[in-house]
């Protein structure tokens, strides 16, 4: 069965890399850690829709 690329909604031009990605999480790293319930979902709403990533995946990242 062929991979339909899962970690990725879309493969297309324009999805970050993985180094992009990583940079991207570092930066926002420490404003997730110091945000309450409500801010971390906005966070991830965002990380989500500039990375193209899963939620579940951008939650291990």
């Amino acid at each position: 069965m062929p991979h339909k690329g899962c970690y990725r909604k879309d493969r297309r031009e324009g999805v970050a890399t993985g180094p992009a990605v990583m940079e991207y999480a570092l930066a926002v790293r420490s404003r997730y850690r110091a945000g309450g319930r409500e801010e971390k979902k906005r966070i991830l709403d965002e990380f989500c829709e500039t990375t193209g990533m899963h939620r579940k995946a951008v939650i291990r990242c």
